[in-house]
């Protein structure tokens, strides 16, 4: 029985994402300048109640979220799961995410909105690219439905902001000044600039695959 409730308290722990969600919480909740007492009575008019210490102990770590409550919390707050989850930038800050480990924000949010795999070690990054991979992550993360062209659209808008960021990040080392992006979060401005280059490339790489892959759909029909 100890036993039995030791591995319970374990799998309700809260772990990495779960504290991001509490993080996510807190911040949503005061954009809207809503109290906790604000926050749980609307959450108890969905009929999903968390009193205002619970929403205090979410916030702080200290309280696992379940999916309905998870939901609930979306639905009230006036956004997706996803801005719950995951941090609120996607550019190349490292977030750690549970049985992910620490990744770039972009990856996740790639990922997080189903166009592309997530790539935690450099081996997965090389096998997301191989033929068909692609194919069978969008049947099984995407609705059915969509067009594939839309997810090519999707590749191709990727790679059109990553090469963006690059373009900026030369204007700015031309000038002679630090790209606000860098600026303040102690990253060096040529380090950042490969990082930016090396993400243009795998966008590049995911356009590419994209297209061979509606090539070769096309043979077959």
């Amino acid at each position: 029985m100890a036993a039995n409730e030791s591995d319970r308290r374990h799998r309700n722990a809260v772990a990495e994402t779960g504290r991001l969600v509490g993080v996510n919480l807190r911040r949503l909740r005061d954009l809207r300048r809503w109290s906790t007492n604000d926050l749980a009575q609307q959450l108890g008019e969905k009929g999903r109640p968390i009193p205002p210490t619970g929403i205090t102990r979410i916030e702080s770590g200290n309280r696992a979220v379940d999916v309905d409550d998870l939901m609930t919390l979306a639905t009230v707050l006036r956004v997706n799961p996803n801005a719950l989850l995951f941090p609120p930038v996607a550019d190349d800050t490292m977030i750690a995410l549970t049985a992910a480990g620490v990744i770039p924000a972009w990856v996740v949010w790639q990922w997080a909105d189903g166009h592309a795999p997530l790539a935690i070690r450099a081996d997965e990054e090389k096998a997301q690219f191989e033929p068909g991979a692609l194919t069978d992550f969008f049947a099984h993360a995407r609705p059915t439905g969509l067009p594939k062209d839309a997810e090519t659209l999707a590749a191709l808008n990727d790679l059109k902001i990553r090469a963006s960021r690059l373009i900026e990040g030369l204007q700015h080392r031309q000038r002679g000044t630090v790209d606000p992006i860098v600026k303040g979060v102690g990253a060096d401005p040529a380090e950042d600039l490969a990082r930016r280059a090396e993400a243009v490339r795998r966008a590049m790489r995911r356009l590419e695959a994209e297209v061979d892959d509606l090539l070769a759909e096309a043979e077959d029909s």
